[in-house]
């Protein structure tokens, strides 16, 4: 809850490559991509009333067309996420790369 603060529309994406988020989220988070970017952007969570709900709440409220941002700033090839179910990320070359890319950032 105190590291509430960089979760932002385009830092989230982070979240693709992280082994403990289950493959149901990450199905819910691609499919929020397609949301259009909000005009103002959401600079933060509030802690209040979200204890239990974070995954959720990040999937569904900070998610959006913005979040692609993080794959074009860090030069990563994301078409793994559309071509290939996200139980089947893990054994991708693709995945591997792009794992290894956000993990020295």
């Amino acid at each position: 809850m105190n590291h509430l603060w960089y979760l932002t529309e385009d830092l989230v994406g982070l979240a693709f490559f992280c082994d403990d988020v289950p493959d149901e989220r990450k199905l819910a988070m691609l499919s929020a991509l397609q949301k259009p970017a909000r005009k103002q952007t959401v600079k933060q969570l509030e802690a209040k009333n979200i204890a239990g709900k974070i995954g959720k709440i990040v999937a569904g409220r900070f998610f959006t067309e913005r979040s692609r941002e993080l794959f074009e700033k860090l030069t990563i090839d994301s078409a793994f996420m559309t071509d290939h179910p996200p139980q089947t990320w893990s054994g991708l070359a693709e995945y591997k790369n792009a794992q290894r890319t956000v993990s020295i950032v």
